[in-house]
């Protein structure tokens, strides 16, 4: 009879367990399945998620072929009334060439250059990298600097919605490092191909990013004569046909390449990743100081990494799974 009370308990036992299991099944399903839904990303040309983590949009480029570099010969000079206001204004053209074809595989790219909200929550996570305008010990410190490298912009250098500037190569590539620690994904900076490719609303003939006509320009650029000696909002100047903003002006975007004057002679043709070795980073997109030629789509600058300046910000890519 004990032996039959016994195994009478432990059926009763195992069914509760398998109940149990059969609940924490169900509720795992949905933790898997409420997991899916954040990794199933769009992959249809032009179609934005939200990373939740920052609210980062990003927007799903298919990858292609296109013809990169300077398709707009003799046409890159300076148009008046437009004339160079800074020596970034004389980037020569001819490290634009040779125009050669690239194919660039499916890749994201952040709608927006990061704002200062955005790089914020970075700083304060990691209690480091804060850009130069906001360092205590830096001379261009807007509460304690005694020179205004970065004061004169007013509110707009730590303005929530506008491009962090004053921040270097090494802070951005710190930045795309813990987006990538914190979500899983692959973040980094776009390539100079992944770049001119998304800014050419996936590789069209576009001199600048979103318009071929210097009448329009300001309908899609903040640069020295709209800009008003400041950055600007992100997002409030016409998006390029891939739904981009601000790919040309508003701030010189980091990219992930080392700059070689001479890379496009020798660059492969399949999702180039720039020089294995080098002194420079790339830059591209012009700023808001920039001359309509400087913040052309094809138009190539560079920066040492460390430079921090309030004409340098960034956006990031994610790597297309």
């Amino acid at each position: 009879m004990g032996r039959l009370i016994l195994s009478f308990c432990i059926l009763i036992i195992l069914v509760f367990n398998m109940a149990g299991s059969v609940s924490m099944g169900d509720e795992g399903g949905n933790n898997q399945m409420e997991r899916g839904k954040v990794e199933t990303l769009p992959v249809t040309r032009g179609t934005a998620f939200t990373e939740t983590n920052t609210e980062m949009e990003f927007i799903f480029v298919k990858g292609g072929c296109f013809q990169m570099g300077n398709t707009f010969d003799g046409r890159e000079g300076k148009w008046p009334p437009y004339h160079p206001i800074c020596v970034e204004d004389f980037a020569p053209a001819i490290y634009e060439k040779p125009v050669h074809e690239v194919c660039v595989s499916d890749f994201y790219l952040g709608k927006y250059e990061v704002t200062n909200r955005q790089y914020r929550q970075f700083s304060l996570e990691t209690g480091s990298h804060l850009p130069e305008w906001d360092e205590d010990e830096s001379t261009s410190s807007v509460y304690t600097g005694s020179d205004e490298h970065y004061a004169f912009m007013g509110d707009a250098v730590m303005a929530d919605d506008h491009p962090v500037v004053g921040i270097s190569w090494h802070d951005t590539a710190a930045f795309t490092k813990w987006l990538s620690n914190k979500t899983g994904r692959t973040f980094n900076l776009p390539t100079e191909a992944q770049w001119e490719f998304a800014a050419r609303s996936g590789g069209k003939n576009e001199q600048w990013a979103g318009t071929s006509d210097l009448s329009s320009l300001s309908k899609y650029a903040w640069f020295g004569y709209n800009a008003e000696e400041k950055t600007r909002a992100v997002g409030r100047k016409l998006p390029n046909d891939l739904g981009f903003h601000d790919m040309s002006g508003n701030v010189w975007e980091w990219c992930q390449d080392w700059y070689d004057d001479h890379y496009y002679s020798s660059s492969p043709r399949h999702d180039p990743q720039g020089p294995t070795v080098g002194i420079t980073r790339v830059l591209r997109g012009g700023s808001w100081i920039s001359i309509p030629a400087t913040v052309r789509a094809a138009n190539r600058d560079w920066g040492y990494p460390s430079s921090k300046t309030s004409i340098y910000g960034f956006r990031v890519a994610m790597t297309a799974r």
